[in-house]
């Protein structure tokens, strides 16, 4: 991951501080779903990896795509 240096929060101006790739995972189905169809209901499910940053003053954070 390449690190931003000097990158601002958008709300308090502070330093964002690099948190690295995360993976979140998008679609699929709930529990019942997958109690009942197994593997069937996770054929939709997708990962979708970020570049996370956290602000230590304000909390907020910036997920960027990076692109994979």
């Amino acid at each position: 991951m390449s690190d931003a240096p000097g990158m601002k929060c958008l709300r308090c101006q502070s330093e964002m501080v690099p948190l690295g790739h995360e993976t979140l995972v998008t679609g699929g189905s709930g529990a019942t779903a997958k109690f009942f169809l197994g593997q069937l209901a996770e054929m939709q499910e997708k990962n979708w990896v970020v570049n996370a940053y956290r602000c230590p003053n304000c909390h907020h954070i910036e997920l960027f795509d990076t692109g994979q």
